[in-house]
């Protein structure tokens, strides 16, 4: 036992010997090579029943929409939850067809984190952090689902859905992450064939950013003046992080997570980011919905994101100045 204990911490242990032998590699990015490789298991793991999932999902599209269309806002955001942003982007289709309201469309993009959640697992004291960020947003998401349609019927601001499920085009035929088919006539699905492409961008993503942001620090000397430089303490950040979150590419969801699992922003601009962040879901909606309706969109995702991302900014704020005041 001792033995196979003793060969599988030889084979777990490979990487960090190998890159500890290339003394001419800079320590920038052997710590940044050292923790891309082994976060890979938990990327294979993760996106290959995200996989599985999402070609579940578009080969019974009819059904989807059916749940779509009863259970709106809840069912919308609980697929949302899923560590990617396929569901926003097919539910961005189905909003600028009139399929689904702008609630539902609303909570699904609320509640896309993108590839970001599952980057907190590079360091393990940040994983407990993601259940209180999926709680905020499924709140967030389901209020302000509510609060668009409700203003959708008293202000007559968008044309009825359609009913009648046979008159719907539900053929879906999009590009979703690392440029893969979302195709409802697609006979071969090939499931292990993205899984390894999403792993390898992802991986490739989180190399880049680990190695730019530990250049960062290692430039100013500590994580704490690095931080300081990226006003860490400041509500601009807050508002910052949010624009950046906008922005419709999962390189940004991969920069906004590793910064705060590596302590250069706040929470509060940490879910400010989580909140404006869709990955390729708002690209689709300015692609099928038009530019007036992206727009709009995006408004929205901004004002909520900063809007909760600062009430946690000064609310923390008097937390710690009413603590300080008691010692």
């Amino acid at each position: 036992m001792n033995e196979i204990f003793a060969m599988f911490n030889e084979v777990i242990s490979f990487p960090e010997v190998l890159i500890n032998k290339c003394t001419f590699l800079p320590d920038y990015i052997s710590m940044a090579l050292l923790k891309s490789i082994y976060f890979v298991p938990v990327l294979v793991f993760l996106y290959l029943l995200v996989e599985i999932l999402e070609k579940f999902v578009i080969s019974n599209i009819p059904l989807f929409i059916k749940l779509l269309r009863k259970y709106g806002a809840f069912f919308s955001a609980a697929t949302g939850i899923v560590p990617e942003c396929g569901y926003a982007n097919v539910i961005s289709v189905l909003y600028s067809r009139n399929i689904i309201s702008r609630g539902t469309l609303l909570a699904a993009l609320i509640m896309c984190s993108d590839d970001a959640l599952p980057l907190l697992f590079i360091d393990f004291s940040k994983v407990g952090v993601i259940l209180p960020i999926l709680v905020l947003k499924f709140i967030a998401a389901i209020a302000v689902a509510y609060i668009a349609d409700f203003l959708e019927v008293i202000l007559n601001l968008r044309i009825k859905k359609k009913d009648d499920l046979n008159s719907m085009n539900m053929d879906i035929n999009i590009h979703g992450c690392c440029y893969h088919a979302i195709n409802t006539n697609d006979k071969h699905p090939r499931i292990i064939n993205h899984t390894l492409v999403h792993t390898l961008n992802v991986l490739i993503f989180t190399f880049l950013v680990l190695s730019g942001l530990y250049f960062g620090i290692g430039a100013f000397g500590s994580t704490e003046s690095f931080a300081s430089v990226l006003m860490i303490d400041s509500p601009v950040s807050v508002l910052v992080v949010a624009a950046l979150g906008l922005i419709s590419n999962c390189f940004i969801s991969i920069l906004i997570a590793i910064a705060f699992v590596l302590g250069l922003i706040s929470f509060p601009a940490f879910l400010a980011g989580m909140i404006t962040v869709t990955g390729l879901g708002l690209f689709n909606m300015f692609k099928f919905a038009g530019k007036k309706e992206g727009i709009l969109i995006s408004f929205v995702l901004f004002v909520l994101g900063t809007g909760f991302g600062l009430a946690f900014y000064y609310g923390l704020l008097t937390v710690n100045s009413t603590f300080n005041l008691v010692k």
